[in-house]
């Protein structure tokens, strides 16, 4: 079964700092993931890749994402100006 890209990036973002070798199955995970659609799914993968300095440089969601509510709008935001470090 294929994980959630939300709930990776939020597990991803809990486990700032943890150093364990399921990590990169994770984090690799977590970036094959990038090519959602979905607004929540890219907030949360950035947050949590970014927790891990793993982040792509210069990545870019696809156009085709829309941030419709507030929480979307607003994650949105903390990630475009740098994340919650």
């Amino acid at each position: 079964m294929a994980p959630y890209p939300e709930t990776t990036g939020m597990a991803l973002l809990a486990l700032r700092g943890v150093r364990a070798p399921q990590m990169e199955r994770a984090l690799a995970a977590a970036r094959r993931s990038l090519s959602t659609r979905s607004a929540d799914g890219q907030n949360w993968l950035r947050l949590g890749l970014s927790a891990h300095g793993q982040l792509p440089a210069n990545y870019r969601p696809p156009e085709e994402v829309a941030y419709r509510t507030v929480t979307e709008v607003a994650l949105n935001e903390i990630v475009n100006r740098g994340g919650l470090s």
